[in-house]
This record gives C-alpha cells, structure tokens and sequence, in this order.
C-alpha cells in the first residue's frame, strides 16, 4: 500500500505596500476677536442725574477684552479709567455716573456731580492713547444708543 503525503504548493503573496492616505486638514474653528462697543449713553434719567447715568459698554466680539486701565471721557476731559476688569464675549458692563461697588456688570466713576451733559456730549473710550469707540448725542431725549 500506498501512503500519499498531500502535496501543497504555495505561492508568495505580495505584500502589501502601504499607500498613501489622504488627510484633511480641519481649520480651527475662527473666533472673532474682542470688539467693544459703547452702545448706550443714558444722560438724562428721571430723577437724579448723578444716581441714574451710565453709559453701557458692550463686548460684541468672540474673545473676552482686558479693559484693565482703558479710559471713558467725555468732551469736556472728565476721565474714568477702568479698575483691573475683563469683559467676556458677548457680555456688557454699565459704567454708572455714582459711585458704588464694582461687579462684573457694573463699574461705578463715584463722582458727585453729573458727568453726562444733557444738551448733547460725546463719549470717548480709549485703549491707552488708541481711540476705541466713541457716541455723541445732541440732547433733548434721556438717552442715546450708539
């Protein structure tokens, strides 16, 4: 008798080369930058002027803004200068004509006597000697938008 061993014949499989994959590059997203806006100057409240003024500070960008030392004046040279203070993206902050004590949403000048002229009067907020924004109003109302 016979004994018959199977027979396997192998071939070489090639190998595999790697090949080159394709990669995409996803940009970060874009945040626009900080962009702070005076956009409200109440001059002429009911009642008392120094309790009621304030003019309204907005951040209308994507970043927060160090405001840390920047500068609100009006035409006739009255300047407040902001304490260490950061104003967050899409956040705005009242800065009142009296005084009071600072939060996150509102900062007071504590000064005596209206700083806001009801005639008409022009705001000026400045980032060192940088003019950052700035509404004027001719009066006649109790407040502007900017």
């Amino acid at each position: 008798s016979f004994n018959f061993l199977p027979l396997v014949l192998r071939s070489e499989l090639p190998t595999a080369t790697p090949t080159a994959t394709a990669t995409a590059t996803i940009p970060a997203p874009t945040v626009a930058p900080a962009n702070v806006q005076i956009t409200l100057i109440v001059y002429n409240p009911a009642g008392d002027d120094v309790a009621g003024e304030y003019v309204r500070i907005e951040n209308k960008g994507g970043t927060t803004a160090v405001l840390t030392g920047w500068t609100l004046s009006d035409s006739d040279g009255r300047v407040y200068t902001f304490p260490s203070f950061s104003l967050a993206a899409s956040a705005s902050v009242q800065v009142w004509t009296k005084g009071g004590a600072n939060n996150a949403s509102n900062l007071y000048w504590g000064d005596a006597l209206s700083i806001w002229t009801n005639t008409g009067d022009t705001a000026y907020l400045r980032n060192g000697g940088t003019l950052v924004d700035s509404c004027s109003y001719t009066g006649g109302g109790t407040q502007a938008s900017c």
